[in-house]
């Protein structure tokens, strides 16, 4: 035990490891710590955050073009409605002579 605790915590009087001081484990264990979730935090969101996010991107261009065609069929629609309704629309003049010659012509 000895052998193993001397050169880590330095109790030895004749230490092998001078530079190592007795925090300067417990930091270097703790910088290490701190990287490596680093590294898995920054790797979690590569392989499924970045992902979704171009996914999200894709998803809502397509959903860009579909509205704009969307729009333009609607709009076509709405103008051939409005065309046939003009095109069947009785010519505008005074009402009371059309109600005149609707009844003579019912005779």
């Amino acid at each position: 035990i000895r052998e193993v605790h001397g050169p880590l915590f330095g109790t030895s009087s004749d230490d092998p490891y001078p530079e190592i001081e007795r925090g300067g484990i417990l930091n270097l264990i703790t910088k290490i710590v701190s990287d490596v979730k680093a590294c898995t935090a920054t790797t979690c969101y590569l392989e499924t955050v970045a992902a979704l996010n171009e996914q999200v991107t894709e998803l809502a261009e397509k959903n860009e073009e579909w509205r704009g065609k969307f729009n333009n069929m609607r709009s076509s629609y709405l103008d051939e409605v409005a065309m046939l309704r003009a095109e069947n629309r009785p010519t505008r003049g005074n009402p009371d002579r059309l109600c005149l010659r609707d009844a003579a012509t019912a005779r």
